[in-house]
């Protein structure tokens, strides 16, 4: 259905996503990264559902009944590739430095690199962009990486060493500290909790 979706927005002259934002299910990698656009959708936390349904099914062999209502199993997370990396803040600086620091080519980013793209002051950047998105753009720019981090993590069998450097991080222990503050557990753990 995501595929049918970006094709019949093309197909339109549509634009994906500053015009329609697609968002799939199930997350499944080789779909979603090979798409005409690479799809954003929902990681399922596919053991939970499986261990829930092993439950509901062992309490009916066993003649007991369950409370008859559905069991809800929240999702992982939503994982965002291009087909809804779209940012419209209000402010046109903003939205500028924002489109620079999502780009393909952002890894290792600096503010100062970001400024030099967007030929303003670096108070006057500074000042908008913290008025629109409630943060400076070197909390951005950590986010960002944290995000990309948290991709691999999930994804590949790179080293948390080799993600940090992929990520835009200037060293393991800058990306470790940052990965803390932000998600509130190691890039191991959270990595393992992917693995189960």
């Amino acid at each position: 259905m995501r595929l049918k979706a970006a094709v019949a927005c093309k197909r339109l002259g549509l634009a994906v996503p500053a015009e329609v934002a697609i968002l799939g299910v199930d997350n499944e990698d080789i779909l979603c990264e090979l798409s005409v656009l690479p799809l954003s959708s929902i990681a399922l936390d596919l053991e939970r559902i499986g261990w829930e349904a092993a439950l509901a099914l062992a309490a009916t062999m066993e003649g007991r009944l369950g409370s008859g209502g559905p069991v809800v199993v929240p999702p992982r997370e939503v994982v965002e590739r291009d087909s809804t990396r779209t940012v419209s803040t209000g402010d046109e600086l903003t939205d500028k430095a924002l489109a620079v620091m999502y780009s393909s080519s952002s890894r290792g980013l600096t503010a100062g690199h970001v400024l030099l793209t967007v030929h303003c002051s670096r108070r006057t950047l500074q000042k908008r962009f913290r008025l629109a998105r409630g943060r400076s753009i070197h909390r951005e720019l950590i986010l960002q990486r944290v995000q990309v981090a948290r991709e691999l993590l999930r994804d590949t069998t790179l080293t948390v060493d080799a993600i940090a450097r992929e990520a835009g991080f200037a060293n393991a222990q800058r990306s470790y500290a940052a990965f803390r503050k932000v998600q509130g557990t190691t890039p191991a753990t959270y990595r393992r909790s992917y693995r189960r």
